[in-house]
């Protein structure tokens, strides 16, 4: 019988941009503008670039997708399940937003 292949939840995943666990709504860091994303490497090359998903990077303008080299952006800054509402967590913080942008 197959089943859903997911991540273990107990390890701990290699640490690349020195960002250490999840990045949670109003924390005032993310991706160091010094950091070349896949989609500022390929846009040199002349590809188009656009990012959908989680981007958990940063929630703050400064660190989302369009500041980092993607043209288009459809996704949530965090996950769903870190904002007010959440009946275990207490926060405070805005409802998590789905973004829907273009680079201009």
């Amino acid at each position: 019988m197959l089943g859903v292949a997911r991540a273990p939840h107990d390890r701990v995943l290699p640490n690349r941009i020195g960002i250490h666990g999840a990045l949670w709504p109003n924390v005032k860091r993310g991706i160091a503008d010094a950091e070349m994303t896949l989609a500022q490497l390929v846009r040199q090359k002349g590809y188009a670039t656009g990012m959908a998903g989680k981007w958990h990077l940063g929630s703050e303008k400064q660190f989302l997708p369009l500041q980092h080299g993607f043209e288009e952006y459809f996704g949530l800054p965090y996950s769903n399940d870190m904002w007010p509402l959440h009946p275990e967590l207490r926060m405070t913080s805005r409802p998590c937003p789905l973004i829907e942008a273009t680079r201009s």
